[in-house]
């Protein structure tokens, strides 16, 4: 597995494979791993210290508000959103089958092309693109005709 020696990883939150991880972090002696925890009020002091937001797994939210905190995006699949908000190479990296080694090297990509560069573009795509909006007016509005559609 390749390693960022010059990284510190902060895991915030509980999920169902939080155990593993910590395991994983104890037994390859990783010293540069912290394991915060579920965090409720005042996560945004975690999106202040970051330099780069790293979601592997579900969840749409957390992106917006990493953008807003201008950060660079390295995701994995989450609800659906990701296809509008991560610009593969523009402001991160979205990719269905990440990996540890895979997220090594989109951190390497960030940092060549800029982490500030990068986070900027995640703000602009929030903010200068009106039509995220729309989409998500769109999808809403497509999934109530489905769910009236099977309902009959």
């Amino acid at each position: 597995m390749k390693k960022l020696s010059d990284c510190i990883l902060i895991i915030v939150g509980d999920g169902n494979d939080m155990y593993y991880y910590k395991k994983y972090a104890t037994d390859k002696k990783l010293d540069n791993v912290i394991f915060v925890g579920r965090v409720i009020e005042n996560v945004d002091c975690y999106y202040q210290v970051a330099d780069i937001f790293i979601m592997p797994c579900q969840g749409g939210l957390a992106l917006n508000q990493a953008m807003i905190h201008q950060k660079p995006i390295i995701c994995g699949k989450a609800d659906g959103s990701e296809y509008d908000l991560v610009i593969n190479g523009y402001n991160g990296f979205r990719d269905e089958n990440l990996t540890p080694d895979k997220i090594v090297t989109y951190v390497e990509e960030i940092k060549k092309i800029g982490i500030e560069k990068m986070g900027k573009n995640s703000l602009s795509i929030l903010f200068e693109k009106e039509i995220l909006f729309e989409k998500f007016v769109e999808r809403f509005v497509k999934g109530i005709i489905n769910i009236n559609i099977l309902g009959e």
